[in-house]
């Protein structure tokens, strides 16, 4: 259901804790992108052979990186910024860092993560750019 706008800081409001990237069952992960609109387009900046993933897709490729990697922890760097340039929905820049432990090697890694979020005027989530160094996960 979409939520409702009471102030442009209202959609600030989907913080680090609303992503839940450590849930074992798919109800609960799925909760994650509840406010994404089903026809959401993600632009991942590892992408190569397409210029955007579906919704579908990209909680597939979600679920098969965590598949890998156990979350130590998500914490926002600095404070997200809400911008309504044209009164036509918004843009949320979002910065984030991952600490991450390989679940096969045990190596903790840290990956710095920066999001926009594209909202409409009922705040759901169409598109996302999403940029981070996949390297780091080798």
């Amino acid at each position: 259901m979409p939520r409702k706008k009471e102030t442009d800081y209202d959609f600030i409001g989907y913080r680090c804790e609303d992503l839940d990237y450590t849930a074992k069952e798919l109800d609960t992960f799925k909760k994650t992108f509840e406010n994404f609109n089903k026809n959401a387009r993600i632009y991942d900046s590892n992408l190569i052979d397409k210029e955007f993933n579906s919704l579908e897709d990209h909680i597939e490729n979600v679920k098969n990186i965590f598949s890998l990697f156990e979350v130590i922890s998500l914490d926002e760097v600095g404070y997200p910024d809400y911008m309504d340039y044209e009164g036509d929905g918004g843009v949320a820049y979002i910065w984030m860092q991952f600490t991450l432990k390989n679940k096969s090697t045990n190596k903790i890694v840290k990956m710095p993560v920066h999001s926009q979020m594209w909202f409409d005027n009922e705040g759901m989530i169409v598109r996302e750019d999403v940029y981070y160094n996949a390297n780091i996960l080798n």
